[in-house]
């Protein structure tokens, strides 16, 4: 072989030597570890497809028990709206027979109630009627052939007057004479009884035991009954007032004319609703007999005696808490001692008059 340029020769040997040393030497097992490493990438190859069909199984598997577990819990949700639908039906029903049962015992309760307040009102019906009845028979047993009405109460007639004793000692007594040793005056004739008053305070407690209980169409209804019946001649009547309070300190700075206005206008006052109402009232008496159909009566004696000893004990009450109050009593008694003293025993009784020019009275 010719070369451009020239080799030592000792190169060349050097180079021979290399060359049979590496002839010698065994050589690289390359090619057997490349093949273990494709059969272990192989493998693992495998190994990942087998997880993942492993996963897609489990995935699968999970989303049918998913449905499942789905499927189920709507079932158990229906079931229980079922069950709660149900429920309720059943309470509903249970309400409702309890309602119709409240009802059932309340309408009985008040058909009883009715019937107990209709033997209530017969037996009072037919007590008014047998005091009706025994009145009638007193009116006619004690009515004189004239007749003659008392207008305080359009009782039966009185009884014909009995004349008078000789009027030696009788009438007003003379100058220096004790009124406990003077002969009294004629009295006026015996008055026939008074129609008993019917039992208006049963009708009134009555009355207001339905309207406390709000039954308020059957209470006016009784109350209307009680309304009927009119009590005259009570301690009651002859003690309303009229007070007017004024302060003290403005009363003391008017002008002395204004003070005698104040004095003097009461006076006038106090006579002019006098006179009215003697007019007004009157009329309205007769209105409410003759109109309205009001029954009169005079107040019964225990009522009146009830009166005052209901009267004793607030008297005795309020004196004990307020001096004030038992001085203005004291007061009060002592011109009622002094004056109804001379009142009872110098005024003369206006019912035989009255009998006397009118026997039959306005209402006849």
């Amino acid at each position: 072989m010719n070369l451009p340029f020239p080799i030592p020769k000792r190169s060349v040997s050097m180079a021979c030597a290399a060359l049979a040393v590496s002839l010698l030497l065994p050589a690289s097992p390359a090619f057997a570890v490349s093949k273990e490493i494709v059969q272990l990438q192989t493998q693992v190859q495998q190994l990942q497809d087998a997880v993942a069909r492993l996963q897609q199984s489990n995935d699968e598997r999970m989303g049918v028990m998913k449905d499942l577990v789905q499927q189920s819990a709507d079932s158990v949700n229906r079931m229980s709206l079922n069950i709660d639908a149900l429920q309720k039906q059943l309470q509903n029903r249970q309400q409702n027979q309890d309602s119709k049962l409240e009802q059932v015992s309340g309408q009985i309760q008040s058909l009883n109630d009715s019937l107990d307040e209709v033997k209530a009102r017969l037996a009072r019906l037919e007590k008014v009627a047998q005091d009706i009845q025994s009145q009638q028979q007193s009116i006619n047993a004690n009515m004189p052939p004239a007749g003659g009405g008392i207008p305080a109460d359009n009782a039966p007639a009185a009884a014909p007057v009995t004349p008078a004793p000789a009027p030696a000692k009788r009438g007003k007594p003379t100058a220096g004479t004790p009124m406990s040793e003077a002969v009294p005056a004629p009295q006026p004739p015996a008055e026939t009884a008074a129609p008993a008053a019917p039992p208006v305070d049963d009708l009134y407690k009555t009355a207001l035991g339905d309207y406390m209980g709000a039954k308020y169409q059957l209470a006016s209804a009784e109350f209307s009954d009680v309304a009927k019946f009119y009590l005259q001649q009570s301690y009651h009547m002859s003690n309303n007032f009229t007070e007017v309070l004024v302060n003290k300190a403005k009363h003391d700075s008017l002008p002395e004319e204004v003070k005698a206005i104040l004095k003097y206008v009461p006076h006038a006052a106090h006579s002019d609703m006098h006179w009215k109402s003697m007019h007004r009232m009157s009329q309205d008496y007769i209105e409410i007999q003759t109109k309205d159909k009001v029954k009169v009566y005079r107040t019964p004696k225990p009522i009146l005696d009830a009166q005052l000893k209901a009267w004793d004990a607030v008297i005795a009450k309020r004196s004990a808490e307020n001096p004030l109050f038992a001085k203005i009593v004291a007061s009060q008694k002592a011109w009622a001692k002094r004056v109804m003293y001379w009142h009872n025993n110098v005024q003369v009784n206006q019912i035989t008059a009255y009998q006397h020019y009118f026997p039959k009275g306005p209402l006849a």
